[in-house]
């Protein structure tokens, strides 16, 4: 994919606006909110598909995979406000786009409902490998937790996009993809 090809699908994926919180609470979001979910777990019960969560992997790790995996996928799980104000991976160098589905809402912290919905709504497949990613590793780990018990073959990457704190409660001296040097451009 090219680099405007990959800016494109990048502003699809992170421009489309779901609903949550009171306001949409309604039976429609809850119902539309199970349709991905339900055809995986039925692959799954009909032993068609087999996920595992297969552990954490260092940054580098997870770049070295994409390097070698046309399959694999990085999917990015922080919000919109991280994505926007901290920044994102730049997978561009390798011609693949960054796929990014919020795991939790900001400034509510509410989890969103639809997320195994809106993976398989972006095209990723159980047959390929997954590389979940958040600021420190915490909200990746769960949702790569979920979509395994969904028939993915996840991994979380440690320490995430910003790493762990530091002794001055900092971010981005210690761990994580920005600290490990690999490529990723501000929101």
């Amino acid at each position: 994919m090219t680099p405007a090809a990959e800016a494109g699908y990048a502003q699809d994926t992170v421009g489309r606006r779901r609903t949550h919180g009171a306001a949409g609470a309604g039976a429609g979001a809850g119902a539309s909110a199970s349709i991905g979910a339900l055809r995986l777990q039925r692959l799954a019960g009909e032993g068609r598909m087999e996920g595992r969560f297969a552990g954490d992997v260092e940054p580098r790790q997870a770049w070295q995979a994409l390097v070698q995996d046309p399959r694999a996928v990085l999917l990015d799980v922080r919000t919109r406000a991280e994505w926007t104000y901290v920044g994102t991976p730049d997978l561009s160098s390798l011609e693949r786009p960054l796929f990014r589905v919020e795991w939790q809402f900001h400034p509510t912290g509410e989890r969103n409902k639809a997320f195994a919905d809106e993976v398989v709504a972006l095209g990723i497949r159980p047959d390929q490998p997954v590389y979940l990613l958040c600021r420190s590793g915490v909200r990746s780990k769960a949702a790569a937790e979920l979509l395994a018990a969904l028939g993915y073959t996840t991994y979380n990457v440690a320490d995430g996009f910003e790493g762990q704190l530091d002794a001055s409660g900092h971010r981005g001296a210690r761990g994580g993809w920005k600290h490990g040097g690999l490529p990723w451009k501000q929101g």
